[in-house]
């Protein structure tokens, strides 16, 4: 009886050419199908959630042709997969993944947050297209590791400074990334040697006060005002995109920290309030400009307690 049931059965490709050719969409969709033949299942046209590729690569390959390499050397949690997806939805495939090719395995370098997501996103009814990857060479699995240990490793570090520059005039989301481990901390003598003492940017004097017309640039978000005003919508609708305006005011952090070093002392206390300035990193944390998961925070200031008793 299951051998007559198998024998009716089309094959997966059988069936993945008579769909594709009957919806004239064979290049795409047999792409997609063939992709989702690692699972045994097949796509139905007309709601299929695609994921965009915005970046490309020296080869591409389905997902479960890619292994993961560096096991339990960085563990993730849900919010850490459910942030990838959002940015995965957001801005699409947008690096291609690193590979290295051994032993006729696609063992993955770089991208192992990306494969847990795409994973989850098929399990919630997403259909994975082939994704770009990039052949990492190494000579031997050994080397292989060593490589992956310099993908994570962070030669740099930002300060809170440049942050703030490099983001003027952005509207970020701070909530979907996870920066702290990357601003730069307080050097000692030994530039190879950091604490977990962040030094904030002391604010002095070092010229005239600037006016408060010089703090911001609002010229952008008055042209949209204006046009809001004049457009047949709403007063609900012009009220909300007049506030929704405001997001293109451009602040010249610069001149915020002059005048600053300038302001009353309830002025200054307000700006700090309002994340114009940071002098205290911890207050910063418990205004919720700077986000930690608990674990880190903890560490954070565990350490950051020794070393003041190791200073004394």
């Amino acid at each position: 009886m299951q051998k007559q049931r198998d024998a009716k059965m089309p094959s997966n490709r059988a069936r993945i050419s008579k769909t594709a050719s009957e919806h004239g969409k064979w290049s795409l969709y047999a792409k997609i199908c063939l992709t989702n033949e690692w699972r045994g299942t097949i796509p139905k046209i007309g709601v299929v959630m695609e994921i965009k590729i915005t970046c490309k690569g020296a080869d591409l390959l389905p997902l479960d042709a890619i292994e993961e390499f560096q096991g339990g050397l960085k563990k993730r949690t849900k919010r850490d997969i459910d942030l990838i997806i959002k940015s995965i939805e957001k801005y699409g495939f947008s690096f291609p993944f690193f590979v290295w090719n051994g032993s006729g395995h696609n063992y993955c370098l770089d991208g192992h947050g990306r494969i847990q997501a795409l994973a989850e996103m098929r399990r919630r009814g997403v259909s994975l297209p082939l994704f770009p990857v990039d052949y990492i060479e190494a000579a031997d699995e050994a080397e292989a590791k060593q490589k992956l240990l310099r993908i994570n490793s962070q030669y740099g570090k930002m300060t809170v400074d440049s942050v703030m520059e490099f983001t003027e005039g952005l509207m970020v989301d701070w909530d979907e990334l996870e920066l702290i481990g990357n601003i730069k901390i307080k050097e000692e003598e030994n530039d190879s040697v950091y604490t977990k003492i962040i030094k904030a940017p002391i604010y002095k004097i070092t010229g005239e006060k600037p006016t408060l017309i010089e703090l911001c640039d609002t010229s952008k978000a008055e042209k949209i005002i204006q046009e809001v005003k004049r457009a047949q919508i709403s007063d609900d609708e012009k009220i909300f995109l007049i506030n929704a305006a405001t997001r293109h005011y451009i602040f010249n952090y610069a001149k915020i920290a002059e005048y600053y070093a300038h302001a009353s002392k309830d002025m200054q206390a307000l700006m700090e309030k309002s994340a114009l300035v940071i002098i205290d990193f911890k207050k910063a944390i418990e205004l919720g400009y700077v986000k930690l998961i608990n674990k880190l925070a903890d560490e954070y200031y565990t350490e950051y307690e020794r070393e003041k008793e190791d200073d004394i």
